[in-house]
Formats: C-alpha cells, sequence, structure tokens
C-alpha cells in the first residue's frame, strides 16, 4: 500500500488513529518518510480486512510518491 492509498482510506490523521490503534505520528512519519515499513502495512492490511494490501514494493526502495 502507498501513502496515498492510506490517505485515501483514512482521509487524516484522526480518523487513521482512531481506526487503528495506532498514532498519528506513524502517519505523520510516514508521510515525511514517503514510505510505510512492510511490517506496519500487514498490519493494516489485517486491521481493515483485506481493504489495503501490504506490498513489498511499496516500502522505501519502491515508493517514495507522498
Amino acid at each position: 500500500m502507498t501513502i496515498n492509498d492510506l490517505r485515501a482510506h483514512y482521509k487524516n490523521g484522526y480518523d487513521f488513529e482512531r481506526k487503528t490503534g495506532l498514532t498519528h505520528v506513524n502517519w505523520t512519519n510516514w508521510g515525511r518518510k514517503g514510505y510505510i515499513p512492510i511490517l506496519s502495512q500487514m498490519r493494516i492490511e489485517r486491521i481493515t480486512k483485506g481493504l489495503l494490501k501490504a506490498d513489498i514494493d511499496h516500502t522505501l526502495e519502491g515508493d517514495n510518491n507522498v
């Protein structure tokens, strides 16, 4: 999943934090870095019951689109 996928699904950091139990700091840091670490992607995939898919290609090397 890309940062854009995450933003489209959750709209903002508050919504993300409320629905996932992860902090908005994660949201902010991933935006700054330009990618979501694969283990976090896997966790979000489980939380969203597969609506957002973890993708190894969208990590540091594979996705720098913010």
